[in-house]
């Protein structure tokens, strides 16, 4: 079973606030680039980020 991750909405109210989110849910404590180059890394894993889901 795949594990689900979930990003409060009412959290984001701007791109930083999204950024916030991911940070805290995704990649707790983990430095990153915070911008959307960065967030498609965070995406397929890599660097303290969640495991890809395998095929």
């Amino acid at each position: 079973m795949l594990k689900e991750y979930v990003l409060e909405g009412r959290y984001i109210t701007s791109r930083e606030s999204f950024f916030d989110e991911v940070s805290r849910v995704l990649i707790p404590g983990a430095k990153w680039g915070r911008n959307l180059d960065a967030f498609n890394d965070v995406l397929r894993g890599g660097f303290g980020t969640p495991t890809k889901a395998s095929s």
